[in-house]
């Protein structure tokens, strides 16, 4: 087969985003992070702007995954 593999691209992202996840994230931090960023969502959606508070509750989920990878490591 011919091009490349999905290791060969997201091997090392994949490593590091782990590490990070499982020894290095700060999970006092992420929990400040997430309800800062739940709380810009709110806010957005009191003015109507959905698309931005749509990336607020994405960044939300990302940091919520974050947290519930440190809790597992714990």
């Amino acid at each position: 087969m011919d091009g490349f593999l999905y290791g060969d691209i997201f091997k090392q992202p994949e490593y590091e985003h782990s590490k990070y996840a499982f020894e290095v994230a700060d999970a006092a931090m992420l929990f400040k992070e997430f309800d800062t960023y739940e709380k810009e969502a709110a806010r957005a959606l009191e003015e109507s702007l959905v698309f931005p508070a749509y990336d607020y509750v994405l960044k939300c989920s990302h940091t919520l995954i974050c947290l519930m990878q440190e809790e597992r490591s714990a």
